[in-house]
């Protein structure tokens, strides 16, 4: 698969954070399809891999990913023994808890409005949430999955 963009920022246990830095207001639409794009390779690969697996008779994997796009702080975290270079903030909060959405609204892939908007024909309205650390519900949608 070739590359997509964004970068790996961490390992977390069986989580990955993914980023794709936007410079400039210009480069919004083009990282939200980027995302989805990279979700999507990812699903592919999955249903790859899942097969490999069935042949071995080999229970098959499944995976979450939440999707959302804003600003973040960034910057090395800790203390001077421990520093850890992460992001910070509402949007990786809601990307988050987005992912913890996958298993109760049957979507491997959840995104945010914002995402959806910028990425036409790649997902469906899932309607409202509430999610905890927002006061307001948010309106997510779901990766329409490739078939094959």
């Amino acid at each position: 698969m070739e590359s997509i963009g964004g970068d790996v920022l961490k390992f977390m246990g069986d989580g990955i954070l993914s980023v794709f830095a936007i410079s400039t207001p210009q480069e919004r639409n083009d990282k939200c399809q980027q995302a989805a794009s990279a979700a999507r390779g990812i699903l592919e690969g999955l249903a790859d891999l899942n097969e490999t697996r069935r042949k071995a008779d080999r229970s098959p994997l499944d995976i979450g990913i939440g999707i959302n796009v804003g600003r973040v702080s960034y910057g090395n975290i800790g203390s001077p023994g421990r520093l850890d270079f992460t992001v910070l903030g509402p949007a990786v909060n809601a990307a988050s808890r987005i992912e913890g959405l996958t298993k109760t609204l049957g979507n491997r892939v959840l995104a945010t409005a914002a995402v959806a908007q910028a990425s036409p024909g790649m997902f469906t309205p899932r309607g409202s949430h509430r999610i905890r650390g927002l006061s307001q519900e948010i309106e997510v949608f779901g990766m329409i999955e490739p078939t094959g």
